[in-house]
């Protein structure tokens, strides 16, 4: 049996006076903060929901070594009597051999550690009460509204584990060497912090999901198929158009996650749909009914929509009308929308005409593509000529490409304003071309879009968590001798017994020299700030930076130091950029976030007043400015799971955009 274990080294245990959280009488809302920490000489981990240990550490001298690594989640203290009736005390124990700390609800393993104390065991741990109360999952499973907490072991004998609030942060610590020990408990809020973690040197999640679809074959439970060659654990995932008991060897379908271990851990399973017998790529659309057709059918944003087999939410089949604004969910069979949901937001007070503007939303994959003022999202025809681009760029573009597109309908035509590119995709059973069969058991088409890590040779490298074998590849824009870690690539080929056999690598970028071009190159780059020198020498992303006669946003000349996050523009001149204009993004300070520090965190709302005033984890949110997404200011309330984002003023965070989560 392992242990749960964090740690935090003796030498600093003596220099910290640990502390009570105090007494909060609030209902139900979580009243604590557990913080993680690093401690960079030993490789541990260490979280701790006490402000007293928090301060003391975030204030800490240097030689302590500790770094706050920005993520964090809610629970509630000891002395919290409102608390949910189903939170469960974490225990915390101290084993001076190891210099770790060990946290753990288990009944057994708190039996356990008692039963060695250190009085009578050199190995022995100290008992030190309870941590902090959480939530348990449900057969490796957390309620709807709360976010799993994944747990990894560092598989050394100073046995350490790390708590991962996000399954994309799990994979990223799995591959530096942790093994996977799923979920450990739950929380009704996480929260990151991009620039602190940047800064603390901890493996950060590479933002590239993977995309596999095709039929369930060696079905065991939700944790345990296959899709093509590709094992799946779909445990903690998402369904759309169907639930979890739909799954059964045969079933079409869509899973989207990340690696673990070579497990395929999903985010969101897509079923397939009434009249499809096809891989469930299943589709969205958000906008507004613009024509009504025969019986079940309706045109949302000039796509015609079959809505016979639907269920309808949040109103009744009377509500659909022209002008009513509706969130559709399904996919295109044979041409037409096959909707499995159909979601009202909203019913006009008038009718209004199919040419009027409306808002939209699409997420799906593109064909026809002419030019990026003309190409198709599933039947939607799209002008992304004005849009601004996520994840990606206007030249990624392409034929195949998964995107989700965000804009307006004129006469037919949704004109985005964002188009955000869907990174990794796999498509298992799918042949390459000039292929006349496949064999989904054997091998799966393959292709991403990420950088290159785990280097070995040109035969062993890892991109979107995958392992590579590019030596028979054809490369693009570059050489084998471009491969190193931090490249960026795009890879083709077949992924065949857990490894990608490249045909074909595309080098986006290499890492080997510093930028070039005539002098005045333009230059555009958001980072941290590192090798601090003066406002004259310093540098982002290895570029050196000359911001001498730089115009600053949000900030001054002073407010630039190694850890800060800003954007440069300028012009790149013999490898320096001059820098023109130098906008301040966030400070370096740990603990409270200064004002203007940018907040992104997912959770579920509690404490609730009204839009302005309500709580995500333990931050206070004012939401009456931002812009929603998949729902209205009407939605929110106690319970609701949200993604916020917006920047800190004033002790709290003032929201720019709250997206709930379905």
């Amino acid at each position: 049996m392992r242990i749960l274990s964090q740690s935090l080294p003796a030498a600093a245990i003596a220099a910290l006076t640990i502390g009570v959280a105090p007494t909060v009488f609030a209902a139900a809302p979580p009243d604590v903060t557990v913080m993680e920490f690093f401690h960079a000489p030993t490789g541990h981990y260490f979280m701790t929901g006490s402000a007293d240990d928090q301060r003391a550490l975030t204030s800490a001298p240097a030689n302590l070594s500790f770094l706050a690594t920005g993520r964090s989640f809610a629970a509630w203290s000891e002395n919290n009597k409102n608390r949910p009736a189903n939170a469960v005390a974490v225990q915390r124990f101290f084993n001076p051999a190891t210099s770790s700390h060990v946290f753990t609800s288990s009944a057994s393993d708190i039996a356990l550690l008692r039963s060695l104390p250190i009085a009578s065991n050199p190995k022995g741990f100290s008992d030190e009460g309870v941590a902090f109360f959480a939530l348990t999952p449900t057969a490796g499973r957390c309620d709807a509204g709360a976010r799993p907490i994944f747990r990894a072991f560092n598989n050394r004998a100073d046995g350490n584990h790390r708590y991962s609030n996000e399954l994309a942060l799990q994979a990223a610590t799995v591959m530096t060497g942790f093994a996977d020990e799923a979920v450990a408990f739950c929380s009704t809020g996480v929260s990151s912090d991009a620039s602190v973690e940047k800064r603390a040197g901890t493996p950060r999640p590479t933002g590239e999901d993977v995309t596999i679809s095709g039929a369930v074959s060696g079905f065991i439970s939700v944790s345990s198929f296959n899709i093509g060659s590709q094992t799946v654990d779909a445990s903690q995932a998402r369904f759309e158009g169907g639930t979890a008991a739909v799954l059964a060897n045969g079933v079409a379908a869509s899973a989207e996650g990340v690696l673990v271990s070579g497990v395929l851990k999903a985010t969101e399973v897509k079923l397939s749909f009434a009249g499809s017998t096809t891989p469930a790529l299943v589709d969205e659309i958000h906008g507004f009914i613009t024509a009504l057709g025969s019986t079940g059918t309706l045109f949302v944003n000039g796509t015609a929509v079959d809505i016979s087999h639907a269920s309808i939410v949040r109103g009744t089949v009377a509500q659909l009308v022209v002008g009513a604004e509706v969130e559709v969910h399904g996919g295109f069979v044979n041409g037409v929308f096959v909707a499995t949901i159909v979601q009202l937001d909203d019913t006009p007070q008038s009718s209004v005409s199919a040419s009027a503007m409306g808002n939209a939303e699409i997420d799906g994959t593109i064909s026809a593509f002419a030019s990026v003022a003309s190409f198709r999202v599933g039947n939607q025809q799209v002008d992304a000529s004005n849009a601004v681009f996520e994840d990606g760029t206007a030249a990624g573009l392409a034929n195949g490409q998964r995107v989700e597109v965000r804009g307006n309908v004129v006469a037919g035509v949704l004109v985005a304003t964002r188009v955000e590119f869907k990174r990794a995709r796999v498509d298992a059973g799918t042949t390459s071309p000039g292929s006349s069969t496949s064999n989904p058991g054997s091998s799966s088409a393959f292709e991403a879009t990420g950088t290159v890590s785990n280097f070995v040779s040109i035969a062993s490298f890892t991109v979107a968590g995958v392992s590579v074998d590019a030596s028979a590849a054809t490369f693009k824009d570059g050489s084998a001798a471009d491969l190193r870690n931090g490249a960026s690539v795009e890879i083709k080929g077949t992924l065949t017994g857990g490894v990608v056999r490249a045909t074909s690598v595309e080098i986006r970028s290499s890492t080997s020299t510093p930028p070039t071009g005539s002098a005045g190159t333009p230059f555009e780059a958001t980072g941290n700030v590192t090798d601090f020198a003066s406002v004259a020498s310093f540098r982002v992303g290895g570029v050196l930076i000359d911001a001498s006669a730089a115009t600053f946003v949000d900030g001054t000349a002073n407010d630039l130091r190694n850890g800060v996050l800003i954007e440069v523009n300028g012009s790149l001149v013999n490898g320096v950029v001059r820098a023109t204009r130098i906008e301040i993004k966030s400070g370096s300070s740990t603990g409270t976030p200064s004002d203007g520090t940018e907040f992104e965190a997912s959770g579920t709302v509690s404490a609730y007043v009204s839009v302005s005033s309500f709580v995500l984890g333990t931050t206070s949110i004012d939401a009456s400015t931002a812009s929603f997404e998949r729902g209205t200011t009407a939605d929110l309330r106690n319970g609701v799971a949200v993604e916020v984002r917006g920047t800190w003023r004033g002790g709290k965070v003032i929201a720019n955009r709250v997206r709930f989560e379905r």
